[in-house]
């Protein structure tokens, strides 16, 4: 036995509504190796770019410490302009922990000469290199200009 109904069925039709597509924003970290010779003379080596899930509220550069500036890195465009400028401060002051006997830790500065630090931005398609100076007394001196992908 089957139940049916002659009575018309009102059918309603649902809207289409446009969904935006999901902004996707993302975070780029590029990693540097940076040594000092005996000449204080500077040589900075490209690590790697990679890009993560995530927004900053400002650019940063991660590790060294923020004090007397010491290098400067811009984000650049294909035509070599500048769309952001950081500074990094103390590129040689690394943290070093101590322990005596008992156990105690006693954190020590020490003046290194090779160190790593990260330049970390909202990605933007804008930026296609990066360029490092060197804050010298009156004069800025460029030690790395590299094109970046991501």
């Amino acid at each position: 036995m089957s139940c049916a109904t002659t009575a018309p069925i009102a059918t309603t039709e649902v809207e289409k509504v446009e969904t935006p597509e999901e902004f996707s924003s993302h975070i780029v970290i590029v990693d540097f190796d940076v040594i000092k010779s005996k000449n204080n003379k500077y040589e900075i080596s490209y690590k790697k770019v990679q890009s993560i899930p995530g927004k900053l509220k400002e650019s940063v550069i991660i590790y060294p410490p923020r004090e007397l500036g010491k290098l400067v890195v811009h984000l650049l465009d294909d035509k070599d302009e500048i769309i952001e400028e950081l500074v990094i401060k103390k590129p040689y002051l690394q943290i070093i922990e101590e322990y005596d006997r008992g156990g105690n830790t006693e954190l020590k500065n020490d003046d290194v000469r090779k160190n790593q630090f990260s330049v970390r931005f909202n990605e933007n398609n804008k930026v296609k290199a990066i360029k490092i100076f060197k804050i010298g007394t009156g004069n800025t001196v460029p030690i790395f200009h590299e094109a970046i992908n991501f």
